[in-house]
């Protein structure tokens, strides 16, 4: 009795050292799925709600002080008034005094490609929040597929008596990186389709303000 006790607990061990990876790796995978897209998708998130006011871009105040020096034709005024200043507008007018010796045209176009480079950033953000949430159900599914592969694996090398305890348990931990996958793409794609018309709004409201002072400096050039 005691020979077959200790071969009893040999075999227990030797299945448990076989069947543990196809129940640990699939788990273990389906953390690593949602906690770096989590991360990444997170910071976006928020870094979005924290930017996209207009006056982050174009401060109302800095646009009525530079239009006075505008309308002034104070452009050394100007200069003095964006030094200092972080926001995009005053970047813009730092960009265009800076072709101001070689002609309205290339004012204008600087001025442009400017405005433009700055508000492809916001678009790419939200290209992120998209690449996200398409990817993370993908690689959550690749996890489910190795789990499932593992659980076969290890269900043709056990006793009858092992097999459907091992193929189930297997699946169950398995499908943990597909959920984990949709935990992350689910609320990313919410929060996508709650940022993009904000992101169009701010877009158009920062052309609107910056082709003004654009052409405004270009007309009293």
């Amino acid at each position: 009795k005691s020979l077959n006790d200790s071969m009893l607990l040999r075999e227990a061990v030797r299945d448990l050292t076989e069947v543990a990876p196809c129940l640990v790796l699939p788990a273990v995978g389906g953390l690593l799925v949602p906690v770096p897209g989590e991360a990444v998708a997170g910071a976006i998130i928020i870094y979005c709600f924290k930017i996209l006011k207009i006056q982050n871009f174009a401060p109302q105040d800095f646009i009525d002080r530079a239009s006075e020096k505008i309308d002034a034709h104070d452009f050394d005024g100007l200069k003095k008034l964006t030094k200092g200043k972080d926001h995009l507008l005053a970047r813009m007018i730092d960009v265009g005094l800076a072709k101001r010796g070689k002609g309205r045209p290339a004012m204008q176009e600087a001025m442009h490609l400017y405005v433009n480079s700055e508000v492809n950033k916001l678009w790419q953000l939200l290209g992120y929040l998209a690449d996200i949430a398409t990817i993370a159900p993908l690689l959550g599914l690749l996890g489910t597929v190795f789990g499932i592969i593992q659980a076969f694996h290890a269900f043709a090398q056990h006793t009858i008596a092992l097999k459907l305890g091992v193929l189930a348990s297997g699946v169950s931990m398995a499908l943990v990186a597909t959920a984990g996958g949709l935990c992350v793409a689910i609320p990313v794609m919410i929060f996508y389709a709650y940022l993009k018309p904000l992101v169009q709004q701010i877009v158009t409201e920062v052309e609107v303000v910056t082709t003004d002072v654009a052409e405004n400096i270009l007309r009293h050039n």
